[in-house]
């Protein structure tokens, strides 16, 4: 039996910081049932595998990033395996955690790669064939080697004039990487302010791969300004206005495999703007009046494309376990998933007096817990998605507590959910510090509080989240509550 299942719009799942699930019995059988020729087979590393993991892999794996401490980009670094043990077991593919996970089901939450995903069933038996034969990495082969075009996009670096016009209409430019000129841009932060005419700005870009126009002011007719956009790949329209007829300027874009629609006003007439988009691999239908017989028509024009409906019951579910009960109401000092908080980028603040209660933060950006982006909880939580990814994250939130709480001397519990570590200060007095980088889960940290920290009036909870340069998820929520005297 499986739980009803909340899929979320704007989920970017994660490579090992989740469960640990056990290969498919199905896939396992096919491993097992094949004939002592294929397996006996020599893959051929440079050709058959590599390119595969450098396509779907090194982005949250490799020299510049190791989520979950993995890395893939090297035989050293893929048999040393990450935080949640070894991904690659050499002769023993049905016991690799890296082959569990790229064949699991492609509506399952830990399937990877998250965003491109399921692979090619030929490309998931090349990796496993290649365990199976001892993961032999040959000499002189590396991350820079592999079959022809493997993904790999040349395009000249944007100009500078294009970039300021970008900005002028209130449009946030970052590269997706270090080592390519290829750019995402935002204009999530003024959303509110952002209609055609602004959006008209990247005409011709060929240079943008990511474009973000969540919750702006666009219809369908200024998609005409993407048609050109030669090398998009993702796009972010979801809680937009448009209805779907201006998909159909989107057909020249051959490389757009990302398409987020969540909350728009699309409809079953937009079923053929949709299926004419053949690059299409992830589609976000959650809130629109897309039917079943509109996603249908869909898959059967883009076989194995994953299409996120939102709610997702395949079977009736068991009823759930009784939660335990909660805190009492008055020992809770900061819930989680709650307004009132502020932030700002780490490098618009000098020196330490953001840690101080009397610090002016009234020009900060304010939200509500979980604020971040790239995971699935912030919409799931209707938290605040913030466009300062890919740096570190300056958070604060004021806050007062129960007299009762403060007469009786309690002591109090800190928890943090976190992507990546946090630092945190209590009334300028630091009372947690994480070092590495790592996935958030609830909880990443739990602090007891000493009495005497807290005041009745006047507190300030400061936190730091950092964020490495190109990383695409940034993540924060905090529970405070009390534990009894």
């Amino acid at each position: 039996m499986r739980k009803l299942h909340l899929m979320n719009p704007v989920t970017q799942f994660k490579f090992e910081s989740r469960r640990c699930v056990f290969l498919p019995a199905v896939f396992l059988s096919l491993l097992t049932a094949a004939s002592p020729a294929v397996l006996a087979q020599d893959v051929d590393f440079a050709k058959e595998v590599l390119p595969v993991l450098k396509a779907n892999c090194f982005k949250c794996h490799g020299e510049k990033k190791a989520k979950a401490k993995l890395r893939l980009h090297t035989q050293a670094d893929a048999l040393k395996g990450g935080k949640n043990g070894k991904a690659v077991e050499p002769g023993k593919a049905s016991a690799s955690l890296l082959v569990k996970r790229i064949s699991l089901g492609a509506d399952d939450d830990d399937i990877m790669p998250p965003e491109d995903g399921p692979l090619k069933k030929s490309e998931i038996a090349a990796i496993a064939r290649w365990i199976d034969q001892g993961a032999k990495w040959p000499a002189g082969v590396t991350a820079g080697s592999g079959a022809k075009g493997a993904n790999v996009i040349k395009v000249a670096e944007m100009p500078a004039t294009l970039v300021a016009a970008i900005e002028k209409v209130g449009g946030r430019t970052m590269k997706l990487a270090q080592d390519t000129n290829l750019v995402t841009v935002s204009f999530r932060a003024v959303a509110d302010k952002t209609g055609d005419a602004q959006l008209a700005v990247l005409k011709g870009a060929k240079s943008v791969t990511e474009v973000n126009l969540s919750r702006s002011k666009i219809t369908d007719g200024g998609l005409a300004s993407l048609s050109g956009l030669e090398n998009l790949t993702r796009l972010h329209l979801e809680l937009t206005g448009i209805d779907g007829s201006g998909l159909a300027h989107l057909k020249p874009l051959k490389r757009l495999h990302y398409l987020n629609l969540y909350g728009t006003k699309v409809d079953d007439k937009a079923v053929a703007h949709i299926s004419a988009l053949k690059g299409l691999k992830k589609l976000y239908l959650w809130q629109t009046a897309v039917t079943d017989a509109g996603v249908a028509s869909i898959e059967k024009a883009l076989p194995g494309i994953g299409i996120n409906r939102g709610l997702v019951a395949a079977k009736k579910a068991e009823p759930p376990a009784k939660p335990p009960a909660k805190p009492a109401k008055a020992s809770v000092v900061i819930a989680q998933s709650t307004a009132g908080w502020k932030f700002t980028a780490a490098s618009a603040i000098k020196g330490e007096d953001w840690l101080k209660v009397a610090f002016d933060d009234g020009k900060w950006t304010a939200g509500k817990t979980p604020i971040g982006y790239g995971e699935p909880s912030i919409a799931q939580k209707k938290g605040t998605t913030l466009s300062l990814q890919g740096q570190p994250v300056l958070f604060r939130r004021k806050f007062a507590v129960d007299k009762k709480l403060i007469d009786s001397k309690s002591k109090f519990r800190l928890q943090v959910a976190s992507d990546n570590s946090a630092t945190v200060w209590i009334n300028g007095k630091q009372v947690d510090k994480e070092d590495g980088d790592h996935e958030a889960t609830y909880w990443n940290r739990t602090v007891e509080i000493a009495a005497g920290l807290l005041k009745q009036d006047g507190n300030v909870v400061s936190v730091l989240v950092n964020n490495q340069q190109g990383s695409s998820d940034i993540f924060l929520d905090l529970h405070l509550e009390s534990t009894g005297p």
